[in-house]
């Protein structure tokens, strides 16, 4: 088995923005943690949407119990494990961004 792809929505405690400062210590811990490879804040549902990878499912119980779920400010986290990767990496169409040739 390869490694265990998955991606956790996290809501937070409810607090008065995003600029609190536990929100901070939550993204300065979520970009120490070598396991979240990306992590986007999202609306809707949940507040952040983190990409993480560890090397199986026992592993990411183990990031979970004791690494996220130990931040104060985490409420509930939400799991997606990737069942098969169809795409990824795939070179980002911005074309329509280029400065028009002068």
């Amino acid at each position: 088995m390869g490694p265990v792809r998955a991606c956790s929505g996290r809501r937070r405690h409810a607090r008065l923005g995003h600029a609190s400062a536990e929100a901070t210590a939550f993204e300065q811990a979520v970009v120490a943690f070598p396991e979240i490879v990306a992590c986007h804040m999202v609306s809707g549902e949940v507040d952040y949407l983190l990409e993480v990878v560890v090397p199986d499912l026992d592993h990411y119980r183990s990031f979970l119990l004791s690494k996220l779920l130990e931040l104060s400010i985490v409420r509930e986290v939400r799991s997606n494990v990737a069942i098969q990767t169809l795409k990824a990496g795939a070179v980002l169409p911005l074309d329509h961004l280029r400065a028009p040739a002068a």
